[in-house]
């Protein structure tokens, strides 16, 4: 081979490279059991959020307290404290000095009732007591005379008595001292029995039933016995009781 072809040979193995192509790699196969993929709907369904688990709030380890629960605000703007525990000891202890109170009480006002209802029936006692003195006093002085000293038995008479019946003897005053003196009366009394058959203390009004007994010595001899039964109305004026009624029926010779 001459020098003149060589280059004729280099050019046609230039040209032979340059037409034959770069090996590619062979293309990946599916498989064919593969469903194929489903074509994207035009809306996409909402997908449920994965719910994330609670937190747990895990205890403090160090030694430093817990920090305070803050309150939780009511609608109505108040806080609302968490509720305590009961403590049963305490609860039954307040129950206790409770009941004591109440007892307490209940017994100073039942005694001070008590205190004020036995005051009450003892001034009516007293008040009867009195009531009973003074009647059986006053008729005893006005059942009684003395020729020798008849200012001093009218003026007890009048001093026993009150309102109308104290009128009648102040009236006849002049007279009956006159008629004592004429005939030398003297008349001695005493008390046998009294009852009290009426008190108001309110009113300051009673009555009583005494029985009597006289006797009595005049000009015409004597001393000549006799029983009597006064009624005798009494009223009481400026604390003390005095006879405003008087009426007297026999009841026979003793």
């Amino acid at each position: 081979m001459t020098n003149a072809d060589q280059p004729e040979e280099r050019a046609a193995a230039t040209a032979t490279e340059t037409e034959v192509p770069a090996a590619q790699p062979p293309a990946e196969q599916e498989p064919e059991d593969q469903a194929p993929a489903p074509a994207p709907s035009a809306e996409a369904p909402a997908t449920e959020e994965p719910v994330e688990p609670e937190s747990v709030a895990e205890e403090p380890t160090s030694d430093e307290p817990a920090a305070p629960i803050p309150p939780v605000l009511q609608p109505s703007g108040f806080a609302q404290s968490e509720p305590q525990p009961v403590n049963t000891r305490k609860a039954l202890l307040v129950t206790g000095i409770a009941a004591v109170l109440m007892f307490v009480a209940a017994a100073v006002f039942g005694g001070l009732w008590w205190f004020a209802s036995q005051d009450a029936q003892l001034k009516v006692i007293r008040e009867r007591e009195a009531v009973l003195t003074a009647g059986q006093q006053a008729v005893q002085i006005l059942s009684a005379a003395d020729y020798n000293k008849v200012e001093d038995t009218l003026n007890g008479w009048e001093a026993t008595t009150t309102g109308g019946q104290l009128d009648e003897l102040k009236g006849l005053h002049s007279e009956r001292a006159k008629l004592l003196v004429e005939t030398k009366t003297v008349v001695t009394a005493s008390i046998r029995q009294t009852a009290l058959t009426e008190l108001d203390v309110a009113a300051g009004k009673a009555s009583m039933i005494t029985i009597v007994d006289t006797k009595t010595t005049t000009t015409q001899g004597g001393p000549t016995p006799l029983r009597a039964r006064i009624q005798a109305e009494l009223t009481k004026v400026n604390g003390t009781w005095k006879i405003s009624g008087l009426g007297g029926v026999p009841v026979g010779n003793g």
